[in-house]
């Protein structure tokens, strides 16, 4: 699927990354990342969310507030198509989290308004 720079700045945006031709250019690279499954959740570290990303070489990606990876293109840079990768991953589960949480409360009062359990 080919990713306009539109969509690109749509997805920054819902992200809260700044928008820059840079970071527009890596959104397609992170979502091919996201649609391979190259993203393995290794854990916790306080309150940093640790993964690995299959790239060229196995990069670690920790996420608390902005991602923090061990690639070559995030020393120089605030944002690498792995952090955005596991920042779309972060807001695709969450976003299930809260439909399935909608479901359930949808499911709750499916009898004319009345409280089911």
């Amino acid at each position: 699927m080919i990713i306009t720079q539109k969509q690109a700045a749509l997805a920054l945006r819902l992200l809260e990354i700044p928008v820059s031709a840079d970071n527009v250019r890596r959104v397609p690279r992170a979502k091919t990342i996201l649609d391979e499954r190259r993203i393995l959740s290794v854990g916790m570290d306080g309150a940093d969310r640790l993964y690995k990303v299959v790239g060229t070489e196995v990069y670690d990606v920790s996420m608390n507030h902005r991602p923090r990876c061990s690639c070559p293109d995030a020393q120089s840079h605030d944002y690498c198509k792995h952090g955005i990768a596991c920042m779309m991953l972060e807001f695709k589960l969450e976003r299930a989290a809260i439909e399935k949480q909608e479901a359930l409360e949808a499911d709750r009062f499916a009898c004319d308004g009345e409280e089911v359990y």
